[in-house]
């Protein structure tokens, strides 16, 4: 297997082919080729007004029962969203009222007031009880309003009977 190695030109290839001596010269090869390239997609602009013209005249084609049925499928999948979200909401009203339902239990069970107690389950709210009902026993005075400056300090039972009580001290 010997190789032929070619100096001259390529058979069948461009034999009339000189480089270009100087840059004008390249520079000349360069626009030529790019004026062919340009030239390929001439009238580009006017094919793509063609072609919105042919969607816009398709789209007037379409019949009245075309259009009919593309209303009703909007419609019908706008009913579908709807009822998605009035099942979710339901759904979510239902969680709430159980519970409530749970709440009023673990209040009446535990003694906490319903109000005071914070959770997403029954276990949460039983266990938020069960913190919440030492510091609400009887006797640890957290139930009680102080006032501060009035009557030595000594406790009242309510706001109303602190507000008397300054009341009393300064008419004395």
């Amino acid at each position: 297997m010997t190789e032929q190695v070619t100096t001259g030109p390529l058979e069948g290839g461009n034999a009339g082919f000189t480089p270009p001596a100087t840059q004008e010269e390249l520079n000349a090869l360069i626009a030529g080729r790019l004026e062919r390239e340009r030239g390929k997609f001439a009238g580009f602009d006017e094919f793509k007004a063609k072609a919105a013209r042919l969607d816009e005249i398709e789209e007037q084609g379409r019949t009245d029962l075309e259009k009919a049925e593309a209303r009703a499928a909007a419609a019908e999948q706008a009913l579908k969203d709807r009822e998605a979200a009035d099942e979710a909401a339901k759904a979510e009203a239902e969680a709430a009222a159980e519970l409530a339902k749970d709440a009023a239990s673990v209040a009446e069970a535990t003694g906490v007031p319903v109000e005071l107690l914070r959770g997403g389950s029954k276990e949460e709210l039983e266990a938020h009880a069960k913190a919440l009902a030492p510091l609400l026993a009887a006797g640890n005075g957290l139930n009680q309003v102080r006032t501060s400056g009035t009557g030595g300090g000594q406790p009242s039972t309510s706001s109303f009977a602190a507000g008397r009580e300054r009341a009393k001290a300064r008419s004395k």
